[in-house]
């Protein structure tokens, strides 16, 4: 392995360890906010606020609207019950684009000796 490859590799590995840290922080202050009063306050007003205009029915807005079902916001389950589906989505999102741009960039990089 030359010394190209060995340092694309190390920054492919270095890119996304970064972006798993960083979900994961991501995740961290999100349902720490989550958690505070304040949003859970907004939160049962506005499930209040969808309840009442799915009681109101279409007249009023055209549309009908159904009250929220879940008591917690839809952030926390996503990032408590689906984040490893999360997790590799955005890793696969990103490790493709990430791999084929090192792998251009080590062709360039090769060609140069």
């Amino acid at each position: 392995m030359s010394r190209v490859d060995l340092g694309l590799s190390i920054l492919f590995v270095a890119l996304l360890g970064g972006i798993v840290g960083g979900l994961f922080a991501l995740r961290n202050t999100a349902l720490r906010q989550a958690a505070s009063d304040e949003v859970r306050e907004s939160w049962d007003a506005w499930r209040e606020t969808t309840r009442e205009a799915a009681e109101r029915g279409a007249g009023e807005g055209g549309v009908a609207r159904r009250a929220a079902p879940s008591p917690v916001p839809p952030l926390v389950i996503l990032l408590e019950d689906h984040f490893a589906a999360c997790l590799i989505g955005t890793v696969v999102t990103t490790a493709v684009p990430i791999g084929v741009v090192l792998w251009l960039l080590r062709g360039v990089l090769s060609r140069r000796r």
